[in-house]
């Protein structure tokens, strides 16, 4: 499974979102090539369509991936919204939501369908 983390430098949510990226991994044992990417410019943020910091990515699809398409690409900081909280990362509970879906289509395709 390939994840991408991106992030600003001195990004106050990157350590979490770091911390518990690497604990479901390990709780739901999926082995995975997690790539940290720094996004230090305007130029680079519009490039990697990044949404804010951090960011995770899992095969390609934001863990928020209900969200509309936007092209508003910038270093902006990002604001996770669950169960009426704000976060400045995105929740154990959220990230574990994109592995196993990521996970399940990997499986499913893997069985021959479609």
């Amino acid at each position: 499974m390939k994840i991408e983390l991106l992030y600003t430098p001195y990004c106050p949510g990157y350590a979490a979102a770091r911390q518990f990226l690497f604990q479901v991994l390990a709780e739901e044992n999926v082995p995975a090539e997690v790539e940290e990417i720094p996004v230090e410019t305007q130029a680079d943020a519009q490039r990697l369509e990044f949404l804010g910091t951090p960011s995770i990515r899992v095969e390609g699809m934001d863990v928020e991936g209900w969200l509309p398409q936007s092209h508003e690409y910038s270093l902006r900081c990002r604001v996770y919204r669950e169960n009426g909280k704000s976060n400045d990362h995105p929740s154990k509970e959220l990230i574990r939501a994109a592995i196993r879906a990521a996970r399940d289509v990997k499986e499913f395709s893997a069985a021959g369908c479609c």
